[in-house]
């Protein structure tokens, strides 16, 4: 439910730019933190052009990681992270007639509770996480006949990593490490995005390449941590009738973790689409 500015329900994620560059995979944006969330949220828009937006949501996608303690030891077991609080979005948007911008703040209280270790029974509480975003795009060029468009992204997460796309459900808000003795690590996560736009007459090509890299790894000990990885995505579209668009895209990403192991996708679409 919309109305007026106050959402109730399942949507799109506050903490997100409302503008990005059109891929058919969004998952080609390891940086991404778009996703459907049941939420609560009130936005107003000025007449300057800046809106502001708030709201509680349930992200159901934050997990922690740990080592088994039966055989084999060496199994990594993710494992899902209980919140007892939603989390708190703030963002603010301008939009003007050549450029847009973007600013959004993810707050959160991890309450952890551990009963598989000696030593480390109870509760972990009062831990705030938090993640920051910037996002713009502005014109380099644009009359009726084409434009030419710059897309740029950066997100920085303390112990919120599941709103990147690329680290959602593989245990990075909370590691146990392996030793015990040693204290939990919450991973922080840094990425970013530069894309392209380039339109003429009803044409469409757009380029972007997204990095995402993970530190705060002391004593985890854990090699199948996900490192850093990027990605690199082209696609083309062609609005053909009124309402109908057609078009292709390649998608190519890698990524590595702290054992040194890479992994590399590439992903081809055709993509058909009718609005109605």
């Amino acid at each position: 439910m919309d109305v007026f500015g106050l959402r109730i329900g399942q949507t799109d994620s506050g903490f997100r730019d409302d503008e990005s560059i059109n891929l058919v995979d969004g998952g080609g944006h390891f940086s991404g933190t778009s996703r459907k969330v049941p939420q609560v949220s009130y936005s107003y828009r000025f007449k300057n052009g800046i809106r502001l937006q708030g709201g509680v949501e349930l992200p159901n996608s934050a997990t922690y990681l740990y080592k088994g303690r039966v055989e084999p030891l060496s199994q990594a077991i993710i494992s899902d992270l209980k919140l007892p609080y939603p989390d708190l979005t703030v963002n603010m948007y301008y939009t003007g007639e050549k450029c847009h911008f973007y600013a959004g703040v993810l707050g959160r209280v991890l309450k952890y509770y551990c009963d598989m270790f000696d030593g480390m029974k109870g509760y972990y509480s009062g831990s705030v996480a938090y993640g920051l975003q910037l996002g713009s795009n502005f014109y380099l060029a644009k009359t009726s006949a084409q434009s030419h468009r710059i897309f740029l992204q950066g997100v920085w997460s303390d112990g919120v990593n599941d709103c990147l796309k690329i680290l959602r459900k593989k245990g990075q808000n909370l590691v146990i490490p392996v030793e015990a003795a040693a204290p939990y690590e919450i991973p922080k996560g840094l990425g970013g995005q530069i894309g392209y736009q380039v339109r003429w007459n009803n044409s469409t090509v757009n380029l972007q390449y997204s990095v995402v890299k993970v530190s705060g790894y002391k004593n985890a000990h854990f090699d199948e941590l996900f490192d850093w990885g990027h990605s690199a995505t082209v696609n083309y579209m062609l609005k053909f009738l009124k309402y109908g668009t057609v078009g292709a895209e390649a998608v190519a990403g890698r990524s590595w973790d702290l054992g040194g192991r890479g992994s590399y996708n590439f992903r081809g679409y055709i993509f058909i689409r009718y609005d109605f």
